[in-house]
């Protein structure tokens, strides 16, 4: 069912939210993000995980540094960062040419229970779309911008309103 695949960019506009991708070609456009600042990537893999997976993962993460406005003291945010398996920072986000742009980019740390989870419950499948990559990137540096195939990007739907102002998104 469609519903319960999710194949994601997980990017935020400024705090607007997170932002998803739904067909299959758009989902080969999510490797554009490696085109700029990471274009010495040999293999680039699109992963495909189970839509609840993703869910129980942003429900579980735990903010790297400090947010005054989530924990009450440092004391409490570093006691939920040591037994979190899910470790949460927002950084910029960047066009397929590299330069950064206004919105951050949610990324995610997994480790303990929620790695092996992953890597054992969560995955659907696993595509190597690195020829894509390259084929992108090749346009990216030649300045072909309108030859990029680029995803689509709707607002993901986090319902829960509690985890959604844990992540600070709006």
């Amino acid at each position: 069912m469609v519903s319960s695949v999710l194949s994601m960019s997980i990017v935020g506009a400024g705090v607007a939210g997170l932002v998803k991708s739904r067909s299959r070609a758009e989902v080969l456009g999510l490797g554009a993000r490696t085109l700029g600042a990471r274009a010495h990537q040999d293999v680039t893999l699109a992963v495909r995980l189970k839509r609840a997976a993703f869910d129980e993962t942003l429900a579980a993460a735990v903010h790297s540094s400090f947010a005054p406005a989530i924990y009450k003291d440092d004391e409490e945010w570093g006691s939920a960062l040591k037994r979190s398996s899910v470790v949460l920072q927002w950084d910029p986000d960047h066009a397929p040419s590299g330069h950064a742009v206004e919105r951050r980019a949610m990324q995610l740390g997994l480790r303990g229970a929620a790695l092996r989870s992953y890597a054992r419950e969560w995955i659907v499948e696993i595509e190597d779309i690195s020829p894509f990559v390259a084929e992108q990137r090749e346009h990216a540096r030649s300045g072909h911008d309108e030859r990029l195939v680029l995803p689509r990007e709707d607002v993901y739907p986090v319902t829960d309103p509690i985890v959604a102002a844990r992540l600070k998104l709006s």
